[in-house]
Protein backbone atom coordinates (compact mmCIF):
# COMPACT_ATOMS: atom_id res chain seq x y z
CA UNK A 1 0.00 0.00 0.00
CA UNK A 2 1.40 3.70 -1.44
CA UNK A 3 2.57 5.83 1.66
CA UNK A 4 0.00 8.59 3.01
CA UNK A 5 0.09 12.12 5.13
CA UNK A 6 -2.20 10.01 7.97
CA UNK A 7 -0.12 7.01 8.04
CA UNK A 8 3.52 9.42 7.79
CA UNK A 9 1.96 11.08 10.83
CA UNK A 10 1.19 8.19 12.96
CA UNK A 11 4.76 6.50 12.53
CA UNK A 12 6.91 6.48 15.29
CA UNK A 13 10.35 4.95 15.80
CA UNK A 14 10.73 0.93 16.15
CA UNK A 15 14.18 0.95 17.29
CA UNK A 16 16.00 0.36 14.89
CA UNK A 17 19.09 1.52 13.64
CA UNK A 18 17.66 2.67 9.99
CA UNK A 19 13.52 2.89 10.45
CA UNK A 20 12.35 3.47 7.02
CA UNK A 21 9.00 2.32 5.76
CA UNK A 22 8.62 2.31 1.80
CA UNK A 23 5.98 3.24 -0.34
CA UNK A 24 3.93 0.40 -1.53
CA UNK A 25 3.15 -1.31 -4.52
CA UNK A 26 1.29 1.04 -5.93
CA UNK A 27 3.65 3.72 -5.01
CA UNK A 28 6.87 5.60 -6.65
CA UNK A 29 9.58 2.29 -6.78
CA UNK A 30 12.69 3.38 -4.40
CA UNK A 31 10.85 6.06 -2.50
CA UNK A 32 10.12 6.34 1.32
CA UNK A 33 10.13 7.79 4.89
CA UNK A 34 12.98 7.06 7.31
CA UNK A 35 11.54 7.28 10.81
CA UNK A 36 14.17 9.16 13.23
CA UNK A 37 14.75 8.46 16.53
CA UNK A 38 13.42 11.93 17.46
CA UNK A 39 10.70 13.42 16.31
CA UNK A 40 11.35 14.18 12.59
CA UNK A 41 10.93 12.41 9.66
CA UNK A 42 12.79 11.99 6.27
CA UNK A 43 12.01 11.59 3.13
CA UNK A 44 14.18 9.28 1.29
CA UNK A 45 15.33 7.05 -2.57
CA UNK A 46 17.27 4.33 -3.12
CA UNK A 47 18.40 3.52 -6.45
CA UNK A 48 20.98 1.01 -7.96
CA UNK A 49 23.92 2.57 -8.82
CA UNK A 50 26.18 -0.26 -10.48
CA UNK A 51 26.61 -2.69 -7.08
CA UNK A 52 25.66 0.25 -5.19
CA UNK A 53 22.32 0.81 -3.38
CA UNK A 54 22.74 4.71 -2.63
CA UNK A 55 19.97 5.89 -0.04
CA UNK A 56 19.69 9.80 -1.26
CA UNK A 57 18.30 11.99 1.20
CA UNK A 58 15.35 13.97 -0.25
CA UNK A 59 13.64 16.43 2.62
CA UNK A 60 12.36 16.56 5.94
CA UNK A 61 8.43 15.86 5.87
CA UNK A 62 6.62 19.08 6.80
CA UNK A 63 9.25 21.35 7.09
CA UNK A 64 11.10 20.90 3.06
CA UNK A 65 8.33 18.58 1.34
CA UNK A 66 4.57 17.62 2.26
CA UNK A 67 4.31 13.53 0.78
CA UNK A 68 2.60 14.47 -2.87
CA UNK A 69 5.77 16.66 -3.35
CA UNK A 70 8.29 14.07 -2.24
CA UNK A 71 6.93 12.01 -4.34
CA UNK A 72 7.14 13.87 -7.32
CA UNK A 73 11.00 14.27 -6.44
CA UNK A 74 11.27 10.99 -5.99
CA UNK A 75 9.49 10.22 -9.63
CA UNK A 76 12.11 12.94 -11.53
CA UNK A 77 15.05 11.17 -9.12
CA UNK A 78 13.95 7.85 -11.25
CA UNK A 79 14.05 9.40 -14.52
CA UNK A 80 17.80 10.84 -13.84
CA UNK A 81 18.90 7.09 -13.21
CA UNK A 82 17.15 5.81 -15.73
CA UNK A 83 19.12 8.60 -18.05
CA UNK A 84 23.10 7.59 -16.33
CA UNK A 85 22.28 10.52 -13.97
CA UNK A 86 23.45 9.95 -9.97
CA UNK A 87 21.58 11.72 -7.65
CA UNK A 88 24.65 12.18 -5.67
CA UNK A 89 26.69 14.23 -8.56
CA UNK A 90 27.05 17.96 -7.90
CA UNK A 91 24.48 19.92 -10.12
CA UNK A 92 25.69 22.31 -12.59
CA UNK A 93 24.68 24.53 -14.92
CA UNK A 94 25.91 24.65 -18.48
CA UNK A 95 28.58 27.54 -19.59
CA UNK A 96 26.48 30.31 -20.55
CA UNK A 97 24.04 30.11 -18.37
CA UNK A 98 22.10 33.38 -17.26
CA UNK A 99 21.43 34.49 -13.59
CA UNK A 100 17.94 32.94 -13.40
CA UNK A 101 18.95 29.62 -14.79
CA UNK A 102 21.41 29.73 -12.34
CA UNK A 103 19.43 30.58 -9.63
CA UNK A 104 17.69 26.95 -8.36
CA UNK A 105 21.49 24.66 -9.21
CA UNK A 106 22.79 27.58 -6.96
CA UNK A 107 19.59 27.04 -4.13
CA UNK A 108 19.40 23.10 -4.36
CA UNK A 109 23.45 23.37 -3.81
CA UNK A 110 22.87 25.54 -0.51
CA UNK A 111 19.72 23.32 0.91
CA UNK A 112 22.27 19.92 0.41
CA UNK A 113 24.60 22.15 2.60
CA UNK A 114 21.70 22.96 5.16
CA UNK A 115 22.31 26.07 4.61
CA UNK A 116 20.13 28.06 7.49
CA UNK A 117 18.79 30.56 5.67
CA UNK A 118 17.83 29.25 2.23
CA UNK A 119 14.56 30.56 2.70
CA UNK A 120 15.53 34.20 2.79
CA UNK A 121 17.91 33.80 -0.28
CA UNK A 122 15.15 32.00 -2.41
CA UNK A 123 12.88 35.38 -1.66
CA UNK A 124 16.09 37.89 -2.26
CA UNK A 125 16.66 36.26 -5.54
CA UNK A 126 13.22 36.26 -6.75
CA UNK A 127 12.35 39.48 -5.25
CA UNK A 128 15.52 41.88 -6.65
CA UNK A 129 17.32 39.25 -9.18
CA UNK A 130 14.91 37.15 -11.37
CA UNK A 131 11.56 36.23 -11.75
CA UNK A 132 9.72 33.34 -11.08
CA UNK A 133 5.77 33.16 -12.00
CA UNK A 134 5.24 31.41 -8.45
CA UNK A 135 7.68 32.58 -6.18
CA UNK A 136 8.26 36.50 -7.65
CA UNK A 137 6.33 39.37 -5.77
CA UNK A 138 2.91 39.50 -7.17
CA UNK A 139 -0.09 42.93 -7.57
CA UNK A 140 -3.64 42.82 -8.67
CA UNK A 141 -4.13 46.44 -10.85
CA UNK A 142 -7.47 46.36 -9.98
CA UNK A 143 -7.38 46.93 -6.49
CA UNK A 144 -3.54 47.25 -6.12
CA UNK A 145 -3.14 44.17 -3.36
CA UNK A 146 0.43 42.96 -3.46
CA UNK A 147 0.46 39.56 -3.48
CA UNK A 148 3.01 36.21 -3.08
CA UNK A 149 1.38 34.05 -5.14
CA UNK A 150 1.34 32.48 -8.85
CA UNK A 151 -0.57 34.49 -12.00
CA UNK A 152 -3.69 34.05 -11.85
CA UNK A 153 -6.96 35.36 -9.84
CA UNK A 154 -6.33 38.07 -6.98
CA UNK A 155 -7.02 36.46 -3.67
CA UNK A 156 -8.73 39.63 -1.92
CA UNK A 157 -12.23 38.96 -1.32
CA UNK A 158 -14.65 40.98 -3.45
CA UNK A 159 -11.79 41.44 -6.59
CA UNK A 160 -12.10 39.17 -9.78
CA UNK A 161 -8.91 41.09 -10.89
CA UNK A 162 -5.77 39.17 -11.91
CA UNK A 163 -2.45 39.66 -10.55
CA UNK A 164 0.49 40.44 -13.02
CA UNK A 165 4.17 41.12 -11.98
CA UNK A 166 5.05 43.40 -9.50
CA UNK A 167 8.19 44.72 -10.93
CA UNK A 168 10.02 41.75 -13.17
CA UNK A 169 13.88 41.73 -12.40
CA UNK A 170 16.44 42.53 -15.42
CA UNK A 171 19.47 40.65 -13.82
CA UNK A 172 18.60 37.19 -14.07
CA UNK A 173 17.97 37.09 -18.07
CA UNK A 174 21.34 37.97 -18.33
CA UNK A 175 24.63 35.75 -18.77
CA UNK A 176 26.40 35.49 -15.73
CA UNK A 177 29.53 36.57 -17.55
CA UNK A 178 27.84 39.86 -18.85
CA UNK A 179 26.86 41.15 -15.56
CA UNK A 180 29.32 43.98 -14.42
CA UNK A 181 30.16 45.33 -11.64
CA UNK A 182 28.54 48.77 -12.42
CA UNK A 183 25.43 47.08 -12.84
CA UNK A 184 25.98 45.51 -9.08
CA UNK A 185 26.23 49.01 -7.96
CA UNK A 186 22.99 50.36 -10.13
CA UNK A 187 20.98 47.06 -8.24
CA UNK A 188 22.53 47.90 -5.01
CA UNK A 189 21.44 51.97 -5.07
CA UNK A 190 17.92 51.27 -6.48
CA UNK A 191 17.19 48.69 -3.44
CA UNK A 192 18.67 50.87 -0.89
CA UNK A 193 15.88 53.44 -1.24
CA UNK A 194 13.85 50.60 -0.06
CA UNK A 195 16.49 50.00 2.82
CA UNK A 196 20.02 50.07 2.73
CA UNK A 197 20.11 46.78 5.23
CA UNK A 198 18.04 44.56 2.70
CA UNK A 199 20.19 46.50 -0.55
CA UNK A 200 23.61 45.30 1.32
CA UNK A 201 22.37 41.79 1.88
CA UNK A 202 21.19 41.25 -1.63
CA UNK A 203 24.58 42.32 -2.66
CA UNK A 204 26.20 39.91 -0.21
CA UNK A 205 23.84 37.21 -1.75
CA UNK A 206 24.82 37.78 -5.09
CA UNK A 207 28.34 37.81 -3.86
CA UNK A 208 27.98 34.56 -2.96
CA UNK A 209 26.16 33.03 -5.62
CA UNK A 210 29.26 34.27 -7.88
CA UNK A 211 31.59 32.57 -5.56
CA UNK A 212 29.61 29.40 -5.75
CA UNK A 213 28.94 29.82 -9.58
CA UNK A 214 32.83 28.94 -10.14
CA UNK A 215 32.11 25.78 -9.12
CA UNK A 216 28.96 24.82 -9.88
CA UNK A 217 28.71 26.52 -13.89
CA UNK A 218 30.56 25.46 -16.41
CA UNK A 219 33.40 27.89 -17.80
CA UNK A 220 33.43 30.45 -14.76
CA UNK A 221 36.65 29.21 -12.88
CA UNK A 222 38.25 32.54 -12.50
CA UNK A 223 35.39 34.62 -13.62
CA UNK A 224 35.53 37.87 -12.05
CA UNK A 225 33.10 38.47 -9.22
CA UNK A 226 31.11 41.93 -10.34
CA UNK A 227 30.12 42.47 -6.69
CA UNK A 228 33.15 42.20 -4.57
CA UNK A 229 34.12 45.38 -4.85
CA UNK A 230 30.61 47.60 -4.50
CA UNK A 231 30.76 49.90 -1.47
CA UNK A 232 28.09 48.62 1.03
CA UNK A 233 26.26 51.02 3.67
CA UNK A 234 27.17 51.63 6.97
CA UNK A 235 24.66 49.58 9.19
CA UNK A 236 24.46 50.30 13.17
CA UNK A 237 23.27 47.98 15.19
CA UNK A 238 19.56 47.85 16.09
CA UNK A 239 18.67 48.32 19.96
CA UNK A 240 15.06 48.80 19.60
CA UNK A 241 12.54 46.56 22.34
CA UNK A 242 9.23 47.49 23.63
CA UNK A 243 8.95 48.87 27.28
CA UNK A 244 6.32 47.87 29.45
CA UNK A 245 3.90 51.00 28.09
CA UNK A 246 4.22 49.99 24.68
CA UNK A 247 3.17 46.24 25.37
CA UNK A 248 -0.22 47.92 27.50
CA UNK A 249 -0.56 49.90 23.92
CA UNK A 250 0.00 46.57 22.01
CA UNK A 251 -2.06 44.27 24.20
CA UNK A 252 -4.80 46.76 23.43
CA UNK A 253 -4.48 46.98 19.66
CA UNK A 254 -5.16 43.12 19.58
CA UNK A 255 -8.30 43.13 21.32
CA UNK A 256 -10.48 42.90 18.48
CA UNK A 257 -7.60 41.00 15.96
CA UNK A 258 -8.63 37.64 14.67
CA UNK A 259 -7.70 35.18 17.23
CA UNK A 260 -4.88 32.94 15.46
CA UNK A 261 -2.95 36.70 14.77
CA UNK A 262 -3.18 37.17 18.84
CA UNK A 263 -2.03 34.56 19.67
CA UNK A 264 0.63 34.48 17.12
CA UNK A 265 2.59 37.61 18.56
CA UNK A 266 1.56 36.55 22.29
CA UNK A 267 3.57 33.40 21.37
CA UNK A 268 6.32 35.00 19.41
CA UNK A 269 7.00 37.40 22.68
CA UNK A 270 6.80 34.26 24.97
CA UNK A 271 8.82 32.08 23.00
CA UNK A 272 11.99 34.69 21.13
CA UNK A 273 11.55 32.19 18.10
CA UNK A 274 12.88 33.95 15.00
CA UNK A 275 9.98 34.69 12.54
CA UNK A 276 10.91 31.81 9.93
CA UNK A 277 10.69 29.65 12.46
CA UNK A 278 7.54 30.91 14.08
CA UNK A 279 5.74 30.75 10.89
CA UNK A 280 7.22 27.45 9.98
CA UNK A 281 6.18 25.88 13.25
CA UNK A 282 4.53 22.83 12.27
CA UNK A 283 2.22 20.87 14.65
CA UNK A 284 4.20 18.07 14.94
CA UNK A 285 7.22 19.76 16.42
CA UNK A 286 5.22 20.52 19.74
CA UNK A 287 5.79 17.72 22.56
CA UNK A 288 2.87 18.46 25.36
CA UNK A 289 3.04 15.22 27.29
CA UNK A 290 7.05 14.73 27.05
CA UNK A 291 8.33 12.84 30.17
CA UNK A 292 10.70 16.14 30.80
CA UNK A 293 7.84 17.98 30.12
CA UNK A 294 6.62 20.33 27.14
CA UNK A 295 8.59 21.26 24.77
CA UNK A 296 9.10 22.70 21.46
CA UNK A 297 11.74 20.76 18.86
CA UNK A 298 12.92 24.20 16.61
CA UNK A 299 15.01 21.92 14.43
CA UNK A 300 11.49 20.92 12.79
CA UNK A 301 11.29 24.33 11.88
CA UNK A 302 12.86 26.49 8.18
CA UNK A 303 15.43 27.62 10.98
CA UNK A 304 16.52 24.08 11.51
CA UNK A 305 18.42 25.34 15.31
CA UNK A 306 18.95 22.40 17.29
CA UNK A 307 17.41 23.21 20.11
CA UNK A 308 14.27 21.70 22.35
CA UNK A 309 12.66 24.85 23.85
CA UNK A 310 10.80 24.64 26.97
CA UNK A 311 7.06 25.37 27.15
CA UNK A 312 5.59 27.28 30.21
CA UNK A 313 2.16 26.95 31.05
CA UNK A 314 1.20 30.01 29.20
CA UNK A 315 2.75 29.37 26.41
CA UNK A 316 0.54 25.95 25.95
CA UNK A 317 -2.49 27.76 26.75
CA UNK A 318 -1.66 30.14 23.63
CA UNK A 319 -1.04 26.90 21.80
CA UNK A 320 -4.31 25.28 22.97
CA UNK A 321 -6.18 28.50 21.77
CA UNK A 322 -4.98 28.85 18.35
CA UNK A 323 -8.15 27.93 15.78
CA UNK A 324 -6.62 24.31 14.13
CA UNK A 325 -7.04 25.45 10.36
CA UNK A 326 -4.47 23.10 9.27
CA UNK A 327 -3.19 19.28 10.17
CA UNK A 328 0.59 20.11 9.77
CA UNK A 329 1.15 23.87 9.87
CA UNK A 330 0.26 25.87 13.35
CA UNK A 331 -0.20 29.03 11.06
CA UNK A 332 -1.24 27.97 7.73
CA UNK A 333 -1.62 30.26 4.98
CA UNK A 334 -5.15 31.46 4.21
CA UNK A 335 -4.92 30.93 0.70
CA UNK A 336 -3.14 28.11 0.90
CA UNK A 337 -3.54 25.58 3.88
CA UNK A 338 -1.25 23.14 2.72
CA UNK A 339 1.11 26.20 2.94
CA UNK A 340 2.41 27.72 6.45
CA UNK A 341 1.80 31.60 6.55
CA UNK A 342 4.72 33.53 4.83
CA UNK A 343 4.54 36.86 6.45
CA UNK A 344 2.28 39.06 8.37
CA UNK A 345 3.64 42.49 7.36
CA UNK A 346 0.42 43.46 6.63
CA UNK A 347 -1.54 42.83 9.73
CA UNK A 348 1.44 43.98 11.66
CA UNK A 349 1.71 46.87 10.50
CA UNK A 350 -2.02 47.68 11.07
CA UNK A 351 -1.64 46.35 14.58
CA UNK A 352 1.52 48.60 15.11
CA UNK A 353 -0.37 51.79 13.66
CA UNK A 354 -3.36 51.22 16.21
CA UNK A 355 -0.73 50.64 19.65
CA UNK A 356 1.22 53.53 18.28
CA UNK A 357 4.31 52.06 17.71
CA UNK A 358 5.24 53.39 14.51
CA UNK A 359 8.92 52.40 14.86
CA UNK A 360 8.47 49.23 15.77
CA UNK A 361 9.94 46.02 13.68
CA UNK A 362 8.66 42.50 14.10
CA UNK A 363 12.42 41.55 14.96
CA UNK A 364 12.06 43.84 17.89
CA UNK A 365 9.41 41.23 19.27
CA UNK A 366 12.33 38.73 19.27
CA UNK A 367 14.88 41.74 20.97
CA UNK A 368 11.78 42.30 23.52
CA UNK A 369 11.77 38.89 24.62
CA UNK A 370 15.61 39.08 25.57
CA UNK A 371 15.15 42.41 27.11
CA UNK A 372 12.02 41.49 29.48
CA UNK A 373 14.35 38.36 30.50
CA UNK A 374 17.25 40.33 31.53
CA UNK A 375 14.96 43.16 33.09
CA UNK A 376 14.15 40.15 35.73
CA UNK A 377 17.36 39.26 36.74
CA UNK A 378 18.05 36.53 34.04
CA UNK A 379 21.32 35.26 33.24
CA UNK A 380 23.16 36.47 30.22
CA UNK A 381 24.28 32.95 29.92
CA UNK A 382 20.60 31.40 30.01
CA UNK A 383 19.22 34.31 27.46
CA UNK A 384 21.54 33.13 25.20
CA UNK A 385 20.38 29.88 25.60
CA UNK A 386 17.03 30.35 25.34
CA UNK A 387 17.34 32.32 22.39
CA UNK A 388 19.70 30.70 20.71
CA UNK A 389 22.67 33.07 19.51
CA UNK A 390 24.81 31.93 16.45
CA UNK A 391 27.42 33.64 17.13
CA UNK A 392 30.72 31.52 18.58
CA UNK A 393 31.88 34.90 20.39
CA UNK A 394 28.19 34.38 22.33
CA UNK A 395 27.72 30.74 22.92
CA UNK A 396 31.34 29.37 23.53
CA UNK A 397 31.58 30.48 26.49
CA UNK A 398 28.29 28.97 28.14
CA UNK A 399 28.17 25.75 29.01
CA UNK A 400 24.78 23.75 27.69
CA UNK A 401 21.69 24.94 29.58
CA UNK A 402 19.69 22.51 30.88
CA UNK A 403 15.48 22.23 30.01
CA UNK A 404 14.84 23.16 33.72
CA UNK A 405 16.79 26.28 34.12
CA UNK A 406 15.51 26.72 29.81
CA UNK A 407 11.82 26.63 31.39
CA UNK A 408 12.81 28.47 34.89
CA UNK A 409 14.11 31.63 32.52
CA UNK A 410 10.91 31.23 30.46
CA UNK A 411 8.76 31.01 33.58
CA UNK A 412 10.67 34.67 34.83
CA UNK A 413 10.20 35.97 31.78
CA UNK A 414 6.70 35.50 31.29
CA UNK A 415 5.74 37.12 34.77
CA UNK A 416 7.15 40.45 33.80
CA UNK A 417 5.37 39.98 30.02
CA UNK A 418 1.69 39.11 31.68
CA UNK A 419 2.21 42.10 34.41
CA UNK A 420 2.94 44.33 31.06
CA UNK A 421 0.60 42.59 28.70
CA UNK A 422 -2.30 41.12 30.84
CA UNK A 423 -4.30 37.61 30.31
CA UNK A 424 -4.77 37.96 26.75
CA UNK A 425 -8.38 36.40 26.05
CA UNK A 426 -7.85 33.99 22.91
CA UNK A 427 -10.70 32.48 21.32
CA UNK A 428 -11.13 30.22 18.57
Amino acid sequence: MALTKRAIDRFAHDGRARDIRWDGADGVPGFGVRINPGSTKTFVFQYRWGRERPLFKIGVYGRDFTLQQARAKARELNVSVANGIDPRAPLKASEGSTLGEFAPVFLDHMRTRDAKSVGEMERRIYKWLCYHPELSPHICPKCDKKQQQALGPCNRKGCDGTTAPDAKPSLGRKDLKAITTPMAVKLHQRIAKNGRVEANRVVKLMNQMFSQSEKLVEGMRGAPNPCKDVDRFKEKSRTRYFDVQELVRLRAALEDEPAWLSAMLRFYLASGLRKDELLSLPWSAIHLNSAEGAYLDVAETKGVRDLHLALTDDMVQILLSIPRTSEQWVFPSPVNPERHLEDFRRHWRRVRSKADLSDGTIHDMRRTTGSLMAQAGVSLHAIAQVLNHSSTEVTKIYARLSRDSQHEALETMSGVLDEAFGDLQLEA
